[in-house]
């Protein structure tokens, strides 16, 4: 592993080529964020992993998009505090005993990191996205095992067997990557890794869920993805929901019918629901006010889109922004 000073525009440097958006707050640019030893690698599209052996030099709070997927954690030392699905939680070492913990994201969530200056973190995380592991389930009873690890948001945290934490240990070792035979190695290790960590959620979910009857094969995926990149444009231009209809190529009945038979809600409705989705990562990433993102979501009165806001995620706007900065309080 490489050893690195890290500043606040080498953090954003790094959340720019993964791609996601991310507000970091009260940072002094000019000095330090992190100092020590980490790394970060990825393979292939929904796959990477990040070590890091550093000290946290600044109090601070980073907030992210977490895509749908799963990140484990192996925590040496060192305690992480987060927001996540509205919840906070701590991470860490459980009685100087290494710790393994996973979040399991099913939809487009919004996370909240806090950093504490003196924290000595010593961590690998191994980061793969819902969609890696779909393309490669090739049995309905592979899909529904997914599909049941994926029902609901959770983080969940063992004391890894010794074989386990091996792995993560030699992943950990892994000197700086320089060439394709380097990163063969790396990836090699992080896949046997993901397999260990897989296997101990599968077989818990088994312990504790025998005799429980496996949710339905889900809709088409391809349909799915094909309505919300409609949506998308929606959002961004303002389309009616004829012009939906006709980006898919349907009828705005058709449209209906299809969607309501996949989804079991309206176009509308989960319009609106995305909507409130990017209002949500506007207030907690972009530092939007509750105005702004009233007017984001298509409501004239910000006091429709509080009610709606709350009917939709259990909180006022308010409630929700003061949980993604209040972590040390």
């Amino acid at each position: 592993m490489s050893s690195n000073t890290a500043f606040l525009t080498d953090l954003k440097d790094l959340q720019s080529r993964l791609g996601g958006s991310q507000n970091i707050r009260g940072v002094d640019a000019e000095q330090p964020v992190i100092a020590g030893h980490f790394q970060y690698l990825t393979f292939q599209s929904g796959l990477s992993m990040h070590a890091m052996d550093a000290v946290e030099h600044q109090n601070t709070e980073s907030t992210m998009e977490l895509p749908e997927g799963l990140s484990f954690n192996f925590m040496f030392s060192g305690t992480i505090d987060f927001s996540f699905a509205d919840q906070q939680y701590r991470i860490g070492p459980d009685q100087r005993r290494v710790s393994c913990s996973v979040i399991i994201n099913n939809s487009m969530d919004i996370l909240t990191r806090s950093m504490c200056a003196g924290m000595h973190i010593k961590k690998v995380n191994v980061f793969v996205e819902r969609h890696w592991l779909a393309r490669r389930c090739h049995s309905p009873e592979e899909v529904e095992q997914l599909n049941r690890l994926f029902e609901q948001k959770r983080v969940y945290q063992w004391l890894p067997e010794q074989p386990l934490l091996d792995k993560a240990l030699r992943l950990f070792e892994v000197n700086k990557v320089k060439g394709l035979a380097d990163q063969l190695a790396a990836e090699a290790l992080t896949l046997d890794l993901l397999a260990g960590c897989l296997n101990h959620l599968h077989r818990d979910l088994e312990t504790q869920r025998e005799g429980t009857l496996l949710p339905g094969a889900n809709p088409s995926q391809a349909l799915k993805q094909a309505i919300d990149q409609a949506l998308d444009l929606a959002l961004d231009h303002g389309a009616t929901l004829a012009d939906i209809a006709a980006t898919l190529g349907m009828s705005e009945r058709t449209l209906q019918r299809r969607f309501q038979s996949a989804f079991h809600q309206s176009v509308s409705s989960y319009l609106r629901q995305k909507r409130l989705e990017q209002a949500k990562k506007a207030l907690a990433i972009e530092g939007r006010s509750i105005g702004e993102a009233a007017y984001l979501a298509g409501y004239n009165h910000c006091s429709n889109f509080v009610n709606a806001f709350k009917k939709q995620f259990g909180m006022t706007p308010a409630e929700f922004v003061k949980t993604h900065q209040g972590l040390r309080h």
